[in-house]
């Protein structure tokens, strides 16, 4: 492969934006192993686990991935842990409203992707954390009550809201907006931690399900 081809070569010439997810594990990664240039060994790995999964994931968990020993699993960790501390909100930041979600997480709103936010709260409803827990096309984006309680387990959280953009700038929400909406209060009910609201934001507006008699 031509330098100008390799992934640090690209950042450098063309910014961190121009690489792709499977282009910058490469670059955590540094090295391959035999029979595998570091670049099939991060196609490799993004195939079976995409990046908002990823990035939740413990050193035990990706050492299982082969090429990836404990140095490569704790500079993974590392970015990542670095990449969630540089999106959280303002510590401390209480939630009393939807507006004040909407507030909080305007800057979401024109995404291009539906993304989804979980913002797991204390019992004052002051923000302990800030956590992506889906990413998807403009149709659609996956979400599993697991990558949602996961987190919010680990942080000791009270309560949970969840935000979501619909790039389309109607925040009307959909089947499966109503449909996951369900099965994350109903799971919340069973953990102990309250699905509290889940907020559709765009371009100005905002649905909020418990302002609306949803929840």
């Amino acid at each position: 492969m031509n330098n100008d081809q390799m992934p640090r070569e690209r950042m450098l010439s063309l910014g961190p934006d121009s690489l792709s997810d499977y282009e910058l594990i490469a670059i955590l990664l540094q090295s391959g192993t035999k029979g595998e240039n570091v670049l099939d060994a991060a196609k490799r790995i993004i195939s079976k686990m995409p990046i908002y999964k990823l990035r939740n994931m413990s050193i035990h968990e990706l050492i299982d991935f082969k090429g990836i020993g404990i140095a490569k699993a704790c500079i993974i960790i590392a970015a990542f842990e670095l990449s969630k501390r540089g999106e959280m909100p303002k510590p401390g930041k209480q939630i009393r409203s939807a507006k004040d979600v909407f507030k909080l997480m305007s800057n979401h709103a024109d995404n291009t992707k539906e993304k989804v936010i979980s913002l797991l709260l204390n019992s004052r409803n002051l923000i302990i954390h800030k956590d992506l827990v889906g990413i998807g096309t403009l149709n659609s984006v996956l979400v599993h009550p697991r990558e949602v309680f996961n987190c919010a387990i680990r942080n000791s959280a009270n309560g949970i809201i969840l935000v979501h953009n619909h790039p389309s700038g109607d925040v009307t929400p959909s089947d499966e907006d109503f449909r996951i909406t369900k099965v994350l209060y109903d799971s919340g009910e069973i953990i102990g931690i309250n699905l509290i609201d889940h907020v559709i934001v765009s371009d100005g507006k905002y649905f909020s399900f418990k302002e609306e008699g949803y929840l």
